[in-house]
């Protein structure tokens, strides 16, 4: 009878600690989950630009830099096609960056300069919009169009958000010299599926291991 009741206390301790070990593990991940969610809050959506450019050449099929005009000229940014973190967003002019006018230039041939380049910046209901170009960049010419799209990844910011790895483009057709701009972004996993998925691993390997333990006692 000792040796049934040992046996009996035994396995009561280890369901009690099993148990135990789960619920702590269980509060951890919500915890960390709740944590996570509260400091990282991703920008999604998209929001594009036009505005007239000079090329350095004065063509588009041979340009290796560009800069954007002034007054009546300055880009705008376009409220109709803002979408998601960007949603309420009202047309008005680029106010910092190349796109403002009042940064210079940015050569993209053969590599982009300054970089990172802030490309364009809007203040709004004292929320601060603004995108940083890096490179390197893509660069599409067509000569018969004549064309030139310019295309890569940069970085999107916005007050209360944080910084968003984000795809861009600028095209440019004819010899016309106004130009689009559009950037997009992407809300992304932040590694919670693969911190969930981990964590039930962990919890999976502590049931095994102590079952193993049960059936050699």
């Amino acid at each position: 009878m000792s040796r049934i009741s040992k046996i009996d206390f035994t396995t009561k301790l280890q369901m009690l600690m099993r148990t135990s070990v789960l619920k702590f593990l269980g509060a951890a991940i919500a915890a960390l989950t709740v944590s996570t969610l509260a400091h990282a809050t991703p920008i999604g959506g998209e929001v594009s630009f036009s505005g007239v450019v000079s090329w350095n050449t004065g063509n588009i099929t041979t340009a290796t830099a560009l800069s954007f005009g002034t007054g009546a000229n300055t880009a705008t940014v376009s409220g109709a096609t803002a979408s998601g973190s960007y949603a309420g967003v009202v047309t008005q002019n680029v106010t910092g960056g190349i796109m403002s006018g009042t940064a210079g230039s940015l050569t993209f041939d053969p590599v982009l300069i300054p970089d990172p380049a802030t490309i364009w910046s809007f203040t709004q209901a004292g929320i601060t919009y603004s995108f940083k170009l890096g490179g390197p960049i893509d660069i599409a010419r067509d000569t018969t169009t004549p064309s030139l799209t310019l295309s890569g990844w940069g970085t999107a910011s916005i007050t209360g958000y944080t910084d968003t790895a984000g795809f861009w483009s600028l095209t440019s057709q004819g010899t016309n010299a106004t130009v689009t701009f559009s950037s997009s972004t992407s809300v992304p996993d932040n590694g919670m599926t693969a911190l969930l998925l981990g964590s039930g691993l962990v919890l999976i390997g502590i049931v095994a291991f102590n079952q193993r333990k049960r059936i050699a006692a």
